[in-house]
């Protein structure tokens, strides 16, 4: 198997490279990482540093969010964000019919908030895809949580991409897998719920590079798993971000 790293990795080595980055990752958070710990630190580095992201937060931005509902009108709404993709916290407020829904989303819990609404089928999945966006927001960050271990890393390729699957045990956002892009470590995918049956979901990221230096998702789409493929066509939510301030 071959993992792509970047000239400095060759150079001094994915472990030590980590290492620096950080300051703070111990020897037990390079052992979980496993076979994926080189393509885990790339995907570090090239969306800015872990240092410069631990410092540039918490993150404000307007973000676009659709999410689906069963048998009724998609929910799609102007939400303001207020986001620590380190900490795994967001906290949103939006004006909708019913006066002004807030509230906040954290990685490993459940998503809360302030709306009357008819429809508690509706409101039950606007705070459950809340906690789905900040997982995803997260991306690679999710890897270095003491609960997550990685099981493998593999070459795969996906609609007609070349690119590094992470397969984790573990994970707080019930991540099973990580797609990392073969040549320049950039998070593509993140296969989320039961791998058996129709429960898996998929984030599709996109990012933008911002003038600090820093890569912040741009949009992302959550869709059910394909039947013979990993992304499928069924729309479960959407964000589009703009207006995105860094500290």
């Amino acid at each position: 198997m071959r993992l792509v790293c970047s000239t400095v990795f060759v150079l001094l080595g994915g472990l030590n490279m980590l290492g620096c980055q950080s300051g703070q990752i111990d020897a037990r958070t390079v052992a979980r990482l496993g076979p994926a710990r080189d393509v885990v630190a790339a995907s570090l580095e090239a969306m800015g540093g872990l240092a410069a992201m631990r410092a540039a937060r918490p993150i404000r931005a307007k973000a676009i969010v659709t999410v689906a509902a069963n048998g009724t009108d998609a929910y799609v709404g102007l939400q303001d964000q207020v986001i620590d993709p380190v900490a795994g916290t967001l906290e949103f407020r939006a004006d909708v019919p019913q006066g002004v829904w807030k509230g906040r989303a954290a990685v490993g819990g459940e998503g809360s908030g302030s709306i009357v609404s008819a429809d508690e089928e509706l409101s039950s999945r606007l705070a459950d895809s809340l906690v789905t966006l900040i997982g995803a927001i997260r991306g690679p960050l999710n890897l270095l949580d003491p609960q997550t271990k990685v099981t493998d890393a593999a070459e795969v390729r996906v609609a007609g991409q070349d690119l590094i699957r992470v397969d984790v045990t573990g994970d707080r956002t019930g991540a099973q897998a990580y797609y990392f892009d073969a040549t320049t470590s950039i998070l593509r995918y993140i296969a989320v719920g039961p791998m058996e049956g129709d429960g898996l979901k998929v984030a599709v990221l996109r990012y933008r590079m911002h003038p600090n230096g820093l890569a912040f998702v741009d949009g992302l789409r959550v869709m059910r798993r394909g039947t013979y493929a990993l992304v499928g066509t069924g729309l479960l939510m959407e964000a589009e971000y703009k207006e995105v301030v860094f500290p």
